[in-house]
């Protein structure tokens, strides 16, 4: 037990040199830049710095040059689908302009017959179908402020042809209304007083004159349309056409495609209507 003692208290042996941590020169050599001392070494370090701007500014310019010739692409594609559709819609329009001639002819026959009888015998509503033009996607695209890419001449086709749909769809709004107004006249009306045949006649005249630069705004639609490739009238747009209306109404519809070909086709407002009476007539 002792000479356990003595070597557990004894003195402790040297470690093993072979275990000890290796011990090297961890500083870290730090290279101090080096000031300028001539021009020519000035000069080349601004040079340096000046470049490597220049080469960042070139490629961040090269990436929103792509990326906004991306988004031209696509709002030109809106574009195009927008003023196809416009176009299709001017046509439609067009294409129910028998019926609402004959209705307004009707109308107005019937108040000047009162005017001397003092009784209204009633004729057929007049209903001019709502049909939406659209400007979402020229808006949107004033608002991205891109069409500094394009020409100045395909930006001016695009404000000129604007110009109708915008217009067009606050008219829509107002001729419905005066429709409205003209509502009673559908059905028979005794003791008119010339007075009251009078304003109503005024009512008429008021819609009869919107009624026409609806009209004449749709034949510069659809002429503006061309210039821009608009996409004529497809088949289904008749039938959308006649399923708003009523039986009794859709004898005298046109063929929207073939509204739409009179129009490129003619030389003139007169001609244009000219040959929407003869197809009228004939189909």
């Amino acid at each position: 037990m002792g000479e356990l003692l003595e070597i557990v208290s004894g003195p402790v042996a040297a470690a093993d040199p072979s275990h000890e941590p290796e011990r090297e020169d961890q500083s870290v050599e730090i290279h101090k830049p080096k000031a300028a001392h001539t021009l020519r070494e000035f000069l080349i370090e601004i040079g340096t710095i000046i470049c490597g701007i220049l080469i960042a500014l070139a490629l961040e310019q090269a990436v929103e040059w792509t990326h906004g010739q991306e988004r031209l692409h696509q709002v030109q594609e809106q574009l195009h689908a927008e003023i196809s559709a416009n176009v299709q819609s001017a046509s439609l329009w067009l294409a129910l302009a028998p019926c609402l001639d004959q209705q307004l002819f009707d109308i107005e026959t019937g108040l000047l017959a009162a005017r001397e009888s003092g009784r209204y015998a009633g004729a057929n509503r007049f209903s001019p179908k709502l049909i939406r033009f659209q400007s979402e996607a020229w808006l949107n695209a004033r608002a991205m402020q891109i069409f500094d890419r394009l020409p100045a001449a395909d930006a001016k086709a695009l404000g000129s042809f604007y110009f109708f749909p915008i217009e067009m769809q606050s008219s829509m709004v107002t001729l419905h209304s005066q429709a409205g107004e003209l509502e009673l006249l559908s059905r028979p009306l005794e003791h008119l007083t010339p007075a009251e045949t009078d304003d109503l006649l005024a009512k008429l005249g008021r819609a009869k004159e919107l009624y026409a630069r609806m009209n004449y705004a749709s034949l510069l639609l659809i002429g503006s349309g061309r210039e821009l490739n608009a996409r004529p009238p497809n088949e289904y747009s008749r039938t959308q056409l006649l399923s708003g209306l009523k039986p009794s109404d859709r004898r005298c519809v046109l063929e929207p495609m073939r509204v739409w070909g009179i129009v490129n086709a003619a030389r003139d407002e007169a001609e244009v209507w000219s040959a929407l009476r003869l197809h009228y007539n004939t189909q």
